[in-house]
């Protein structure tokens, strides 16, 4: 028996993420290809790899061309955060944050799995990466959660103000922040 192929390696590599567990239950998934959007993420969480600026614009411009590669990318991203290390967490925090910029791509976010591994990292301390390693993750975390999951619950809750009362739209934000205890808009000059 020889060694495996590129293929048969590939095909290993999906096994005990997300896309094994969709593909388990009977569920459409797109395979990660050389080049493609979820293999540029896959080898950027690679631990003698860094992220930099360059190559988070070629994942999101990726993303933006092949919008079917988007939900890999994803999985992939989600998966990553459910057990590693710190580094790896800001990794994928630093990514996802870059990515959901793209309304599409924040859509693909939406989901009870991303939802449970990101909110927690809203309270991220204690870690090898120290106070300002912690407090990076942290304000990464927050910030994606604020773009894929309470602005878009914030737009179906808040109705759309007549233009002649400006006033009430400012208080019904206000309001809003409050009973959702947000606190992260500052209202000046509220009079």
């Amino acid at each position: 028996m020889g060694a495996p192929n590129a293929a048969g390696d590939e095909a290993l590599s999906v096994w005990g993420t997300e896309l094994w567990v969709e593909a388990w239950r009977g569920r459409s998934v797109t395979p990660i290809l050389p080049g493609s959007a979820p293999a540029m993420v896959r080898e950027c969480l690679r631990p003698d790899i860094s992220v930099d600026f360059p190559k988070l614009t070629e994942i999101c411009e990726r993303a933006a061309a092949r919008p079917e590669e988007v939900e890999p990318a994803v999985l992939v991203l989600i998966g990553a955060l459910g057990d590693c290390d710190a580094k790896t967490k800001l990794k994928v925090l630093t990514i996802c944050n870059e990515m959901v910029f793209e309304q599409e791509v924040a859509a693909q976010f939406r989901r009870p799995a991303a939802r449970e591994v990101f909110e927690p990292l809203r309270g991220f301390r204690g870690s090898e990466l120290g106070v300002q390693g912690d407090e990076t993750v942290r304000m990464l975390a927050t910030e994606v959660c604020k773009t894929v999951f309470i602005q878009p619950e914030q737009q179906q809750h808040v109705q759309r103000p007549r233009e002649e009362k400006p006033v009430r739209q400012f208080a019904a934000l206000r309001a809003l922040d409050a009973l959702q205890g947000l606190g992260e808009r500052t209202f000046r000059n509220s009079g």
